[in-house]
């Protein structure tokens, strides 16, 4: 079974990111052991800001603002994306996507198809049962 990767990004100047990081380190190890945590760091240049060759990686990956998080799993790949910080509704977000992602048999679940008992085995890629079904 493949372990969730969750990927952090987050910058040097970012005073959010720093103090996102304790509650991080205390989720992981309470938490989600079960979950890999990787930090992405953006370093600042010597103005404080983010070089142009920074800029055009985080664009590329689509994060635009920090701390930003993807998570992916196995052979789905990225299965979710947002942004936290300290408010307690953003880590209760937090909280959810990575016991809904790191879950067995719920892990692919996209839960926008979850409408009855059959839509479970539906997954992102899987066909989707018609309506009428």
């Amino acid at each position: 079974m493949s372990k969730l990767v969750a990927v952090e990004y987050l910058a040097a100047h970012c005073h959010s990111c720093r103090s996102l990081a304790p509650k991080l380190c205390k989720l992981a190890q309470e938490e989600f052991q079960n979950v890999l945590f990787v930090k992405v760091v953006v370093q600042a240049d010597s103005d404080g800001g983010v070089s142009a060759q920074q800029q055009a990686i985080a664009q590329l990956l689509g994060v635009d603002r920090f701390p930003f998080f993807q998570l992916f799993k196995g052979s789905a790949g990225k299965v979710a994306e947002f942004t936290a910080n300290l408010s307690a509704d953003s880590l209760d977000r937090l909280r959810w996507a990575l016991r809904y992602y790191s879950t067995p048999c719920t892990t692919l679940v996209d839960p926008s198809l979850q409408k009855g008992p059959a839509s479970v085995l539906v997954a992102p890629g899987w066909p989707v049962p018609p309506n009428d079904a």
